[in-house]
């Protein structure tokens, strides 16, 4: 469970990601980038990335962690910290017990960690504070080094980056205690480090795929610059079945004549152009639609991440004709089915929404903005009061959205606005 606290537009919030699918719907924003931001940045902090790298909010290189507004806009208006989290349950000595890691970062008087703690069914692994008086930015690291009695060690760290990805360091620091019991600590802080970090976040830029790129690349960079290189190498993989086959079969389907298939325009310098068959000639990157580029890296990111990754996609069908929309929803489930990835959504596209079935539904997840309490908040889609009366009468998923329908069911004092309808439509009834 991933869990936000004054980040962003968010008091708070928590959504669960251990599910294979994850979609979020939410009009303009209503906080949907802000809690796939918020997934990203705990990601960034659990690998050690040093604050100050934060602050002007862009990357400098293509897969270069960078945040909207940098690390000073991650504050809801009127606080001065956010804290970031994620819980859930691990073996540690043989039980299967719950764990909470939290970090609280301030952006007053300077961005730096005041808070950060791992509890592991109420055991504090290592407990990080500030001492407010000073505001040096210093944090006093309290952690167990697993030897009988109740005072734990002590150190201090400066808060430039998470104490999490300095574990190792902590444990290094002190020979007392159980040994064995302090290696069981290790591996676990480094198991929820890596699920933290496996996090693939896409944000494909059709014009970044159409120039050439240098081969030998088969990992797919965020912003799917390097898609010729990657298709390339698909191209030459042994696999049955291909790789690139799975790619071509989707594909096809978008455009109104059909792609019959890939090609390669190879420079003698070793760079490479994608080309598609599309009649009697071929068509190379720089003339291919928007849509059709971006559909085409969501599948190719898929099909050549890790098995068992997660991956984050935002508004996965932007671009995509309506009519082609079930044609790469059918894709994503086919391919995170497969390779048991974890896939995280967000959409406005009705058509998308329409096409869903009973087993996408019960993992959409509302953002709206409460009014009244000047925050954005998140619930999941049968959550609602009456969804199921809702979906029955008002057509599709898409079409509820269309129509606003959620915000006016989830805005506050909606039961009483219904009861007012009602008292007015009875006094005019009577009145006549």
């Amino acid at each position: 469970m991933h869990y936000f606290r004054n980040f962003k537009n968010y008091s708070t919030a928590e959504i669960n990601l251990f599910s294979n699918f994850t979609l979020l719907i939410g009009k303009n924003g209503s906080g949907k980038s802000n809690l796939i931001e918020g997934v990203e940045l705990l990601a960034a902090l659990a690998e050690g990335r040093p604050l100050h790298e934060m602050v002007e909010g862009r990357g400098y290189l293509p897969n270069m962690y960078s945040i909207r507004g940098g690390i000073h806009s991650c504050v809801k208006f009127g606080e001065t910290s956010f804290s970031l989290g994620f819980s859930g349950f691990y073996k540690f000595l043989n039980k299967n017990e719950p764990f909470d890691y939290c970090i609280t970062v301030s952006v007053d008087p300077f961005p730096c960690v005041i808070a950060e703690h791992l509890l592991v069914a109420g055991r504090k692994i290592f407990l990080a504070e500030s001492e407010s008086s000073t505001r040096d930015g210093l944090l006093n690291v309290q952690f167990d080094n697993f030897a009988r009695g109740g005072t734990k060690p002590h150190k201090k760290f400066f808060g430039d980056r998470s104490i999490i990805s300095r574990y190792e360091e902590l444990t290094e620091s002190n020979e007392a205690g159980d040994k064995n019991k302090k290696l069981k600590a290790v591996q676990m802080v480094a198991s929820i480090k890596r699920y933290l970090q496996s996090s693939f976040v896409f944000d494909p830029s059709p014009k970044l795929m159409r120039d050439y790129v240098r081969q030998g690349q088969n990992v797919l960079l965020k912003d799917g610059s390097n898609i010729s290189a990657v298709l390339h190498s698909m191209s030459l993989s042994k696999a049955d079945p291909s790789p690139l086959a799975n790619v071509l079969s989707v594909i096809r389907q978008i455009p109104e004549e059909p792609f019959l298939n890939f090609g390669f325009v190879i420079t003698t310098q070793h760079d490479v152009l994608l080309t598609l068959q599309s009649g009697k000639y071929p068509v190379d990157a720089r003339l291919v639609s928007d849509g059709t580029l971006r559909a085409m890296a969501v599948v190719t990111a898929l099909e050549s991440i890790n098995d068992g990754s997660r991956v984050v996609i935002e508004e996965f069908d932007n671009g995509l004709h309506p009519s082609r929309a079930e044609v790469l929803l059918e894709a994503i489930r086919e391919i995170v089915a497969r390779k048991k990835l974890n896939i995280l959504l967000s959409t406005h596209n009705p058509a998308s929404l329409n096409s869903l079935d009973a087993d996408w539904l019960k993992n959409v997840h509302v953002c709206y903005w409460d009014a009244l309490e000047d925050t954005s908040k998140l619930t999941g889609l049968l959550d609602i009061p009456d969804v199921d009366a809702l979906l029955e009468s008002n057509g599709g998923l898409g079409d509820l959205v269309t129509k606003s329908v959620f915000e006016k069911h989830l805005a506050p004092r909606f039961e009483e606005s219904k009861k007012q309808v009602a008292k007015d439509w009875l006094r005019r009834l009577v009145n006549e």
